[in-house]
């Protein structure tokens, strides 16, 4: 799952279309409360992922999943605040 978002991070659509809207219908992510965009679900769900998960399995996709997250940092054109926070946890 990880090496398709990192083929799809590359495409300037898939970075284009993470800009629309995302309008919570169901809270089966079970991600923080936000208004935003795609691009918010994805980098929530990275981190949740990286922080709930087994830290020993996930490790080896850390770096996969810092670079998806830059590869459609050029065609985000906004983030709420608590993913603000939560890329600025990652970095850490």
């Amino acid at each position: 799952m990880c090496f398709l978002l990192l083929s799809l991070s590359g495409e300037r659509n898939f970075g284009v279309r993470l800009n629309s809207p995302y309008e919570k219908k169901v809270d089966a992510l079970l991600l923080p409360a936000f208004e935003g965009n795609y691009a918010d679900v994805l980098i929530l769900s990275i981190y949740k992922l990286l922080t709930d998960g087994d830290r020993s399995k996930l490790f080896s996709l850390y770096d996969c999943m810092l670079t998806i997250i830059a590869n459609i940092s050029p065609y985000i054109k906004s983030i709420s605040s608590v993913t603000w926070f939560t890329i600025f946890f990652l970095k850490k």
